[in-house]
């Protein structure tokens, strides 16, 4: 096996890649300042806001110009001169997507998490469901407080996902082979069910926030209604479970 020895760059996620981006754009960011410009920089990404098309050419020539000076190149597919306000027109910034006056978590973020889940969650795991909600509790409490100003639908959405991958699990568990979608699964593991097991749930950890957004109140009322039908079942399982036990002891009795 040959070893590779790398002349140019850093490699991406590596440990000493934020420092070496913090040795090398510290100029720039000093410089884009004294000219009178905002830039957001996180890392080796970085945002220049600028109030005027012309004022954002300007600064994206500067820019160009500081990096080339310190041997470095701007990339060519993320770099691009927009205007949020306008559809099509956003950029992402780690891991959220900017554009129309609007902020959501990035199709890419959501991907991963997505990926993560279910690499924790594969329904021949052999392990208990309180392991596997274990498991799975970093991962979403991580998440959610990196993205936890994003649209509250997307975090009713993440958790509707979580608890269908669990549900299979349970489903394989006893041999039923299925996807954990259907109502008597709900009713069976009502989302009762996973929280008194201790399961991370990212819709009700941020309880006070305030939305008007239509996704968000469809998805909110669905899951208030999916909760709703599943202990109206259970009670009605227990109630007739409770009728028959009496007639049992009433004829027992004669």
């Amino acid at each position: 096996m040959t070893r590779w020895t790398p002349t140019s760059g850093s490699p991406q996620r590596a440990v000493i890649s934020p420092l070496l981006a913090n040795l090398y754009l510290h100029e720039l960011e000093v410089g884009m300042r004294q000219a009178g410009l905002v830039m957001v920089r996180y890392a080796h990404d970085a945002v220049v806001l600028c109030r005027t098309r012309q004022e954002a050419v300007a600064a994206l020539t500067r820019m160009r110009a500081s990096v080339d000076a310190i041997g470095l190149t701007l990339h060519p597919d993320k770099t691009h001169v927009g205007d949020c306000r306008l559809e099509g027109h956003g950029f992402e910034f780690p891991g959220y997507r900017f554009e129309a006056v609007q902020r959501w978590v990035s199709k890419k973020s959501l991907i991963g998490l997505r990926d993560k889940i279910r690499a924790l969650t594969q329904r021949h795991r052999g392990d208990s469901i309180e392991i596997i909600i274990a498991s799975l509790n970093p991962t979403l409490r991580g998440w959610f407080d990196y993205f936890q100003h994003a649209p509250r639908y997307t975090f009713s959405s993440v958790d509707g996902f979580v608890r269908r991958r669990v549900r299979a699990i349970l489903r394989r568990q006893l041999h039923r082979p299925g996807q954990g979608r259907c109502l008597r699964d709900h009713t069976r593991w009502p989302n009762a069910f996973f929280a008194d097991l201790g399961l991370f749930t990212m819709w009700r950890a941020n309880p006070d926030v305030e939305t008007t957004d239509w996704r968000a109140r469809r998805d909110m009322w669905r899951w208030h209604k999916c909760d709703l039908e599943a202990r109206l079942a259970i009670q009605n399982c227990q109630r007739r479970a409770s009728d028959e036990r009496q007639s049992d002891m009433a004829r027992r009795c004669i």
